[in-house]
């Protein structure tokens, strides 16, 4: 783990807005930080729907403008329905309706949704990286409780890592596609033993990169490293920081799956607003959450011992950068 870095973009010049307050980041601080925090993160939200709305778009498109067929899943229903068509059968007639079994499938014939899946992809494609790591830089600014000005600096974080946000994004979002696409095909297998093995390994890969995910637009927006070191110190965090990472996903989780019980729970009642109220707050809040469990993680083995709290080095040592 690379333990001496150089900081360029650890903060800007914020002044602190509550700076003589016991800062101890546990669950106390977090309760009590978060009701001050809670406007800023609304807007922070605002800014992070651009990640939301590309994905809403194609599904939009799949769903309303791609013609959709029935097809028959049995090999035997064309040929059995064959034979029923030539004689009558009572024979013929039962082995039908066993397997008589279609589904819904989508084609890809409309040439307008197939053009509109094609740019939310693309633009979610580009965009992926600098959309996180400004969305995490602004977290972690309010986590430290410096002012805030989320429109500017939101575009202040993508300016400084313009280039190797977006090569971290087109490697984050390519191997998040592969572990989704990998996850979707393996559960969907025969229940054999090599296959069965192969699923539940996806699923732990896939359990660390999330984790990992946790510290990679962290370690970029923060130290000034490349991209092989973020990822390797990404995963030498997941571990060190294996406590707060669970428990930080468990809280997300929670709060999402309360969310989701809630709006079912008031969805006869036609109650829009449980449905549309997460759009507002729950990107900014799992983000928050997740820069609350992961932040001290790195400040302790990787800031602390060597910068002040506003990146100036503690020693001409600092300034080196140690390779391991």
């Amino acid at each position: 783990m690379d333990k001496k870095v150089k900081l360029p973009l650890l903060s800007r010049k914020f002044k602190e807005v509550d700076k003589d307050e016991d800062k101890t980041p546990n669950i106390k601080y977090y309760f009590k930080s978060f009701p001050r925090r809670f406007s800023k993160m609304i807007s922070i939200n605002l800014m992070m729907l651009f990640t939301v709305i590309p994905i809403a778009g194609a599904i939009f498109a799949y769903l309303l403008l791609m013609p959709r067929i029935f097809v028959f899943t049995d090999t035997m229903f064309p040929v059995l329905n064959g034979i029923n068509m030539i004689s009558d059968s009572p024979v013929v007639d039962v082995l039908l309706s066993v397997v008589n079994i279609s589904m819904d499938v989508t084609t890809f014939t409309s040439g307008i949704g197939a053009v509109i899946i094609g740019i939310c992809a693309l633009f979610l494609f580009i965009t992926f990286g600098w959309q996180n790591l400004a969305a995490t830089y602004l977290c972690r600014e309010l986590y430290r409780g410096r002012s805030l000005f989320v429109f500017s600096d939101y575009f202040y974080a993508i300016k400084k890592n313009l280039k190797q946000g977006f090569l971290i994004g087109i490697l984050d979002f390519t191997v998040s596609a592969i572990l989704i696409f990998d996850f979707i095909y393996f559960y969907n297998q025969p229940s054999e033993l090599m296959l069965n093995l192969m699923f539940w390994g996806i699923c732990g890969v896939s359990f660390i990169y999330l984790l990992m995910r946790y510290y990679i637009y962290l370690l970029l927006v923060t130290f000034d490293l490349p991209i092989k070191k973020i990822f390797k110190n990404a995963l030498i965090f997941t571990a060190l920081g294996l406590k707060r990472n669970l428990l930080a996903s468990l809280w997300i989780l929670l709060v999402g799956g309360l969310n989701i019980a809630l709006g079912f729970a008031l969805l006869p009642a036609n109650f829009v607003l449980v449905l549309i109220l997460p759009f507002f707050y729950f990107l900014a809040f799992a983000q928050y959450t997740i820069v609350y469990a992961a932040y001290p993680v790195v400040d302790k083995y990787m800031i602390a011992p060597y910068y002040d709290e506003y990146g100036n080095p503690r020693s001409e040592d600092a300034d080196s950068v140690a390779e391991q």
